[in-house]
């Protein structure tokens, strides 16, 4: 029995050790792998070679990109009569670029481009520089690089997975969807389609209609004598500052602000969790004011009979409703 117990204390006393031994290899493995993976990806992101094309196309009326790399793309108009495209390739260790260039049919120029290899350790990158004759549409996909159009005269729609978008100066209906990317517009002069999962929106401009919808960030517009406009964050805040003849906004989490410059027919205002503010211009409304928790400050001259119509609701948030000064 002295044995035994001896021999069960023995075996006891070693646990603790065996436990903290183990601790440590987990932990050895762990920083090991780190170190290979950092190491991984320093070695697969040094550049292997770069090279430098261009090209251009007469007589097309369509440009389509389709960039699954990290570069970016830029988009600009040209006074000119062709489309140029102009592409830097950077090849790494772990991954090469494939791209082509060329005429899909008789008016639509066609640019692809992708990366064979190991992209995660540090993919391969092909930046295009494309001129755009006026009145050529443009559509442009691109991966994890950033997309900038300026001065466009024609259609425009613009999609990312991962990566910004700017636009500054079209003429044409835009549109726009990024997943993971914010977007900033200026000076657009058509109609506007935009939306972001994970990314807040700004735009300004001028068109019939201008529809927005972010689902993880704030929308900030200020429109120019648009016709309807709509906008809708699941969380986060709406600004619209400008003129418009209709208006449509909804906040689930986040708070609405507006003020309007010029007179409109009607505005339609609600926010779920969060404040609800109106400035506009000091006429008479047929207003319609409900906060399910929150204070009620109306300081319009309200009349059921007018042409101006005002429809604002909370279920948890202050309603102000205020002449500009």
């Amino acid at each position: 029995m002295t044995f035994t117990g001896r021999g069960l204390f023995a075996a006891s006393s070693k646990e603790p050790g065996r436990r903290h031994l183990g601790w440590l290899l987990i932990g050895a493995f762990v920083a090991v792998a780190a170190l290979v993976v950092g190491g991984l990806s320093a070695v697969g992101g040094i550049s292997t070679s770069q090279t430098a094309q261009e090209e251009s196309f007469g007589d097309a009326d369509e440009v389509v990109v389709d960039n699954r790399t990290s570069g970016d793309v830029r988009v600009t108009g040209t006074s000119g009569d062709a489309v140029t495209v102009e592409r830097t390739v950077r090849d790494t260790l772990m991954s090469s670029a494939h791209e082509q260039v060329g005429m899909d049919g008789a008016s639509t120029v066609n640019v692809d481009a992708g990366c064979d290899g190991i992209a995660f350790f540090g993919g391969c990158q092909v930046d295009y520089r494309i001129g755009v004759p006026e009145g050529t549409a443009v559509q442009a996909d691109a991966h994890s690089g950033e997309v900038r159009v300026n001065a466009v005269t024609g259609e425009v729609a613009v999609s990312t997975s991962s990566g910004e978008v700017r636009a500054n100066r079209v003429e044409g209906d835009l549109t726009v969807d990024t997943t993971s990317g914010g977007m900033r517009l200026e000076e657009i002069d058509g109609d506007m389609d935009l939306e972001a999962t994970s990314g807040s929106i700004w735009a300004s401009g001028s068109g019939g209609s201008i529809q927005v919808d972010a689902t993880s960030g704030s929308i900030q517009l200020m429109p120019d004598d648009a016709t309807d406009v709509e906008a809708s964050a699941s969380s986060g805040s709406i600004n619209v500052h400008g003129s418009f003849a209709t208006l449509d906004t909804n906040a689930s989490s986040g708070s609405v602000d507006i003020d309007a410059a010029e007179p409109f027919q009607r505005i339609t205002a609600e926010a779920s969790s969060g404040s609800l503010a109106m400035r506009v211009p000091d006429t008479e409304y047929a207003v319609t004011a409900d906060s399910s928790s929150g204070s009620r400050d109306i300081d319009v001259t309200k009349n059921d009979n007018a042409e101006a119509e005002i429809d604002a609701k909370t279920s948890s948030g202050s309603i102000e409703i205020t002449p500009r000064g």
